[in-house]
């Protein structure tokens, strides 16, 4: 039970207002993107220039702003931003709006459950104002939620870079573990080579096909179409597989 427990949570990424995404499900072409922003990520580049990447890179994608992904890059965004002293840590306004939208869906509907004024939501979740305290106790009623004190290290704690990138480390190990039939067993090399020896035997292998395919009439122009494909795609492969 408790190795089950483990790796669900390997499969979860938490964002520093301690939202939680489920990484299993991801589909292959978010699957593939996390792979590449994964990598991107672990450069440690320049906030602002991981912002325009991924935002770059994601519009290409097609991918819906719904998806799971978008979240994260999001979250990985703000974690360079904290690191690197540019952009500030949350507060409880951050982890309010994480909760409404988690528990509601959207500010109106919280708004109608706790006859909290949507304009006062919207200017307190702006910075610009604050909830009173009778207000606020009310709200985390409501969220099931409370206010907890912690220290500057804690906080350093949850918007770590490195947290989140070996999370998601995690998540992609296990994701191309369970997609690969024969894990840890190394694909075949290229067969194609530059050897003269296997030129010759590649271009004397229609005749050899006669005695494995004798009822096959036309198997010149078979044996053609393979030779064919082979000289133009085969380099490609190898090119790809090398890469």
């Amino acid at each position: 039970m408790a190795t089950q427990m483990q790796e669900n949570d390997a499969l979860v990424y938490q964002t520093i207002t301690g939202g939680r995404i489920e990484l299993s499900k991801l589909s292959d072409a978010e699957h593939a993107f996390l792979k590449l922003v994964a990598k991107k990520y672990n450069s440690r580049q320049d906030w602002t220039r991981f912002a325009a990447w991924w935002n770059a890179e994601f519009n290409a994608t097609g991918l819906s702003t719904s998806s799971v992904v978008y979240r994260i890059c999001q979250d990985l965004e703000a974690r360079l931003g904290i690191n690197q002293g540019k952009v500030a840590p949350p507060d409880y306004r951050d982890f309010l709006a994480e909760l409404i939208d988690t528990q509601f869906g959207s500010r109106q509907e919280f708004c109608r459950a706790t006859e909290v004024d949507p304009g006062q939501l919207s200017r307190v979740l702006a910075s610009r104002g604050d909830l009173s305290m009778k207000v606020l106790q009310k709200v985390l009623e409501v969220l099931h939620a409370q206010l907890v004190i912690q220290t500057e290290e804690e906080s350093r704690a949850k918007t770590s870079t490195d947290r989140a990138a070996q999370s998601i480390a995690v998540a992609i190990a296990r994701q191309d573990d369970q997609s690969d039939p024969h894990p840890g067993v190394a694909p075949p090399k290229c067969p194609v080579s530059s050897n003269a020896e296997d030129v010759e035997n590649w271009e004397t292998m229609p005749s050899m096909w006669k005695s494995l395919f004798p009822n096959v009439s036309n198997l010149q122009q078979v044996a053609a179409r393979a030779q064919d494909v082979a000289q133009r795609e085969m380099p490609l492969m190898c090119a790809a597989d090398a890469a």
